[in-house]
């Protein structure tokens, strides 16, 4: 999936987890557009994250977080040092001629 349209994927599962108004797993695949086995996809990487996700009885039928989580997402493009120029690395980094394209997708807590 594309990095842009994932990340909107994001922000919305966290958006309906927020307001706790997600359904089960195949109601949020349908709010979302997406697969039943997309949503438990998305679910996991965020919990592999630690992020604190939980499912509310079949009364409430929603998924939540136990303490206040914010989404943030930063991309932004730099040029490449010298170093950079001579090697070529994986993840979040990306090289494209002589400038790097920097992502990062964040979850993170607040009190």
């Amino acid at each position: 999936m594309p990095l842009l349209k994932n990340i909107e994927k994001y922000k919305q599962l966290h958006s309906l987890i927020k307001k706790e108004a997600t359904g089960n797993a195949k109601e949020l695949a349908y709010k979302m557009g997406i697969t039943e086995r997309q949503v438990y996809n998305y679910i996991q990487e965020l919990r592999d994250l630690d992020i604190p996700i939980k499912y509310y009885d079949t009364i409430h039928s929603t998924y939540y977080y136990e303490k206040p989580v914010h989404f943030k997402f930063f991309f932004g493009v730099l040029p490449l040092t010298g170093s950079e120029l001579n090697k070529t690395e994986g993840g979040k980094l990306c090289f494209w001629e002589d400038v790097k394209i920097v992502s990062s997708l964040k979850f993170y807590f607040s009190d």
